[in-house]
């Protein structure tokens, strides 16, 4: 299909992964997720991602992740899992320190470490618990 072709009745569309599931639809309306493809469904969609279990990552669909799921389209490298690594550098450093609390007074949501209640000092307290036990 040509730039500037018609999408009837929609070869356009095809499955959109989000961190919730899967929907159907153009990969214009597919903002907060990973587009699988064009003439994917839900169905053929595998949505694969890094899941963690045990504090190893492995790629597979999100309906088989039933441990935290990174969001389909990632990948384990730099390893995901290792929620000390703030920054995925690969290596567990003081940087990541500098880095979590940069991100935790500028309010960035992935400072929200714990997934409870938004970003708290609660969250300080459970990186550097989890930085300190390392990877």
């Amino acid at each position: 299909m040509g730039i500037g072709a018609a999408c009837s009745p929609n070869p356009c569309g095809g499955a959109c992964c989000t961190a919730t599931g899967c929907i159907f639809g153009a990969v214009t309306l597919c903002t907060n997720g990973f587009f699988s493809g064009v003439g994917t469904t839900c169905a053929t969609a595998t949505c694969a991602g890094a899941c963690c279990r045990a504090g190893q990552c492995v790629v597979v669909p999100r309906v088989e992740c039933s441990n935290t799921f990174r969001g389909a389209g990632t990948t384990c490298v730099p390893n995901l899992c290792c929620p000390a690594d703030f920054n995925r550098s690969g290596v567990v450093n003081v940087q990541d320190i500098f880095d979590f609390l940069a991100g935790w007074f500028a309010g960035n949501s992935a400072a929200d470490f714990n997934w409870v209640n938004g970003i708290g000092v609660q969250d300080i307290f459970d990186f550097l618990a989890a930085w300190f036990a390392g990877c």
